[in-house]
C-alpha cells in the first residue's frame, strides 16, 4: 500500500514539474495527456501544501523624508509581492 502511494505521488510530482517546464497552460497540458484539469489542480495544491512553508527573503528599503509621507500615509510597513501587489501594515 505504501509503495503504491509513493508511486502515485511521484507520478503527479513529475506531471506538475513537466507542465511547469513545458510553457503550456494547464488546460493545454491536460488536454494533450488526457488528464482532468480539476484533478491536476488538486494534485498541484496537495503537492505544494506537502512541501510546507517556504522561506521568503525580505528586503528592507530605507525610508527617506522624500518617500515616507506619500508612500505610506497611515502605515509603517509596505509589503510588495513579486507580482506587483502590495499591502500596508
Amino acid at each position: 500500500m505504501k509503495r503504491r502511494k509513493t508511486e502515485i505521488w511521484g507520478k503527479w510530482r513529475g506531471l506538475v514539474a513537466e507542465q511547469s517546464q513545458s510553457g503550456q497552460s494547464v488546460a493545454a497540458f491536460c488536454r494533450e495527456r488526457v488528464l482532468k484539469s480539476g484533478q491536476f489542480f488538486a494534485w498541484k495544491k496537495k503537492l505544494r501544501e506537502a512541501e510546507g512553508p517556504q522561506f521568503v527573503a525580505v528586503e528592507v528599503a530605507p525610508v527617506t523624508a522624500m518617500n515616507w509621507p506619500a508612500a505610506m500615509p497611515g502605515g509603517a510597513i509596505e509589503v510588495r509581492h513579486s507580482h506587483g501587489r502590495s499591502a500596508g501594515l
